[in-house]
């Protein structure tokens, strides 16, 4: 019986701290029409919470100070999140300010209102500097206009509008911001937007000192999981291009198609040097633009233990180097080394997994599997679409006379050199063999949409000729077979380019491994 008394309390106390308080209505101003913002209502009762110490924001002075016009109201419209809102003027002679919050502007000069929450035995205070200006020497706001820095905005993702007034030097530069749809874009009080989800909403400034001043600008919020290729007529004469209502609608069980690239180099096996370049007119989230896949040569270590190996059975001595979108849709480079073991003849094993010499501190860092086992580096890179990009790895040597394997990258617009990743790879006498690069989706939720690439000018500095070779021919294949969509894969005089979808019967698919050619190809070194 006394559990349930105390249950009936408890109920009691929290109803009446739920119940709702009732607002002041909203005062007219007698000269300038703005209705009061921001009124307050009384603290709710609880005998059962602790008391949150509340916090204040005037909506009508986000610039943090305020100018008014002798003779003239003005309203601040500010809100505390917890308690009852007081008012005080420093100087009753310059400002008035009633219990609403309503400033009346008595004559020229200077006042700091103090704006006081309380919630029982917690309080906040915030102070309101006002400046009071002649007729004469008041500057009206006559214009504004509002601009965002981009025309769309994918979801989750922030950006600030910039605002300006006629005349530049207006007193009063405090605005309100308003959404015209608050769950597609969300704008704070500083004009920060939200983008919430897709869809268009347009964000209307009104000036604070006179209501009929406003600007309005339209954003349009996308999910970021529509990606269409840059140049849609280039494209579209390859392979016919899934609608936005087809990558929209298809919901992939497995990823889209997996297109690979094999250069073809004269009396080449062997290179210490490769660079290519490449274009991605459209790489989604999860698409992985690899640059270059090789096999190491390990014939020097194979003479000299009974055994060498990779985890799960695979060749010894792989590696990738490429560039890849994430799910957040962040730009990266990634370079990935297999783990290797040497056996000796006395049957003791010994790994020999590369090290990482650069960057001290990547993005990312740590194992990878699925392809046999092995350790991979992620930087970030921002590449951007549409742009042509010159990739090279090479072989270096060590101190200690080890492989150190380098993946660089250059911007061909600006023909600045990045590093990205480097590895010691704890033996030497060795070099690249088997060189390919290919594009993949690796995230099934992303497999519907476009992903495109262009290579082109590839060359490596052969081991046999000692001078750097081009390849002018390639063999184009899809692995894979299961990944479901469409696909297309050729060349022209200076490229050998891939498209894929997940979205299926799109096109027939071109003939597996077949060899393309390319008629121009930059000749020597990449430098």
């Amino acid at each position: 019986m006394k559990r349930l008394f105390a249950v009936l309390i408890l109920s009691l106390a929290l109803a009446i701290s739920l119940a709702p308080s009732l607002a002041p209505a909203a005062e007219q101003s007698e000269q300038d029409g703005l209705a009061l913002a921001g009124a307050t209502g009384d603290l709710a009762i609880s005998t059962m919470q602790t008391a949150k110490t509340p916090k204040i924001s005037v909506k009508r002075a986000a610039t943090g100070k305020v100018a008014i016009k002798v003779g003239r109201i003005y309203r601040l419209g500010a809100k505390a999140t917890a308690g009852k809102l007081s008012y005080k003027s420093s100087n009753k002679k310059v400002v008035r300010v009633s219990s609403k919050g309503a400033l009346r502007a008595m004559r020229a000069g200077k006042a700091t209102i103090v704006i006081t929450a309380k919630n029982g035995s917690k309080k906040a205070v915030k102070k309101v500097p006002v400046r009071v200006l002649s007729a004469k020497k008041y500057k009206a706001v006559k214009k504004i206009r509002v601009k965002a820095p981009v025309k769309s905005l994918k979801k989750g993702k922030t950006t600030k509008l910039k605002v300006t007034f006629a005349p530049s030097k207006a007193s009063n530069k405090n605005v309100i911001y308003k959404s015209s749809n608050p769950k597609v874009l969300a704008v704070n009080a500083a004009g920060k937007v939200k983008a919430k989800k897709a869809g268009k909403a347009k964000i209307t400034v009104t000036s604070c000192s006179n209501v009929k001043v406003k600007a309005s600008v339209t954003i349009k919020v996308t999910t970021g999981k529509s990606f269409q290729p840059l140049n849609r007529s280039k494209w579209a004469a390859r392979m016919r291009l899934p609608t936005n209502k087809q990558v929209a609608g298809y919901r992939a069980k497995q990823r889209s198609p997996y297109l690979t690239c094999w250069p073809e180099f004269p009396g080449t096996s062997g290179c210490y040097q490769y660079a290519v370049d490449f274009k991605a007119d459209s790489q989604p989230r999860g698409s992985y633009l690899n640059v270059a896949s090789w096999w190491m040569d390990v014939s020097d270590l194979q003479k000299r233990y009974a055994y060498v190996s990779a985890d799960e059975g695979y060749s010894p001595g792989g590696g990738y180097a490429g560039f890849q979108v994430l799910a957040d849709g962040r730009k990266v480079a990634i370079m990935s080394i297999w783990k290797m073991y040497v056996t000796n003849s006395s049957g003791k094993t010994t790994a020999l997994n590369a090290k990482r010499t650069y960057p001290a501190n990547p993005r990312i860092a740590g194992d990878f599997g699925g392809e046999g086992t092995g350790i991979q580096t992620i930087v970030d890179y921002n590449w951007k679409a549409g742009r042509t990009y010159r990739a090279l790895v090479q072989c270096g040597r060590t101190d200690a006379g080890n492989c150190e394997l380098e993946f660089w990258v250059c911007d061909l617009k600006t023909g600045l050199w990045t590093k990205l990743v480097s590895y010691d790879l704890r033996y030497g006498n060795t070099c690249m063999t088997s060189l390919g690069c290919f594009s993949e989706n690796f995230l099934v939720e992303h497999a519907a949409e476009v992903r495109t690439v262009e290579w082109s000018n590839f060359r490596v500095d052969s081991r046999e000729q000692g001078r750097w070779v081009s390849a002018k021919s390639a063999i184009l294949e899809r692995q894979f077979n299961a990944w479901p969509g469409s696909y297309s894969y050729g060349s022209n005089a200076t490229c050998f380019w891939a498209i894929a979808t997940g979205v299926p019967n799109l096109c027939t698919p071109p003939a597996n491994q077949k060899r393309f050619y390319v008629s121009k190809a930059q000749e020597g070194s990449p430098f």
